[in-house]
């Protein structure tokens, strides 16, 4: 029965025309499902533990560079909720968020923006910046808003749909922030031309070469001209908690303490590039 198993395995990884629809279904069909188990099993651990129960039910931001913001009944769109209502959602970018925080940039352009965790945060945490946030999904888009709502910024947030190329070159000289959670689009809407025109800019830009093969390193190289480019790797979910301190689950098992913080990331090729303008 085994040797039977690993033929037919053999032939549906071996043939293309197999493989790709089984890629595109089972295989991700899968992950999705994993992901959405170890969902399911930290809300029951929230349920079952008090003091985490009392301070996540909350639905308040408890650290973290957007501190104090109110999630209310805002559904977290692409991406896990637990981790933006502990403070360490994408913690590999905590040093560059603040950094970024501290430029106080008067505009900030947040593509691919989900529910607005980004771009409700910098409106958030700088009275003065004015944001614009591009969102395709329609769903997404419902959560921004309310998101913005609930926090009082909606008056500085332009929520925007499908960005492209021309999107980006029509942003001007004044400079500010860009960021970029397009799932492989990057490729496009970064080209040299717009890097070119957004010299003045800084990036935190998501790539992800499972989708675009070799988008990191093209984005390095045509940054590379005008900008100091820092790489970061993703540190994986079962892992993250080896690198940051959640005092709030301490005296939990670990893995269900991974549960908690886990963004749903084990299966993906993504990093982050952090570019920042380079003064002559």
């Amino acid at each position: 029965m085994k040797e039977i198993l690993r033929r037919l395995g053999e032939q549906l990884v071996s043939h293309d025309a197999l493989w790709e629809p089984i890629r595109k279904t089972v295989v991700r069909g899968s992950q999705f499902l994993c992901a959405m188990r170890d969902s399911y099993e930290a809300e029951r651990t929230v349920i079952d533990t008090p003091k985490l129960q009392q301070a996540l039910n909350s639905r308040v931001v408890l650290a973290g560079p957007f501190q104090g913001m109110k999630y209310g009944d805002t559904e977290a769109r692409c991406s896990a909720l637990y981790p933006k209502l502990l403070g360490i959602y994408e913690n590999e970018l905590a040093s560059i968020v603040a950094e970024a925080l501290a430029k106080r940039p008067g505009v900030v352009v947040d593509i691919g923006a989900a529910d607005g965790y980004y771009a409700v945060g910098f409106a958030f945490r700088n009275p003065e910046t004015r944001v614009i946030a591009f969102e395709q999904n329609p769903r997404a888009q419902v959560e921004l808003r309310k998101l913005a709502e609930l926090n009082g910024v909606t008056g500085r947030i332009d929520v925007r749909g499908h960005c492209g190329p021309e999107d980006i070159a029509s942003l001007g000289s004044e400079n500010g922030l860009v960021i970029v959670d397009c799932e492989g689009f990057e490729d496009v809407i970064l080209n040299e031309e717009n890097i070119r025109l957004l010299a003045g800019w800084d990036f935190i830009i998501e790539t992800h070469d499972g989708f675009t093969a070799e988008v990191t390193k093209r984005l390095e190289e045509r940054f590379a001209a005008t900008h100091d480019v820092k790489r970061i790797d993703t540190i994986h979910d079962y892992d993250k908690l080896d690198h940051v301190k959640v005092p709030l689950l301490d005296g939990l098992p670990r893995r269900k303490a991974d549960q908690l913080v886990a963004e749903g990331r084990e299966h993906a090729c993504l990093r982050w590039l952090s570019c920042t303008p380079r003064r002559s």
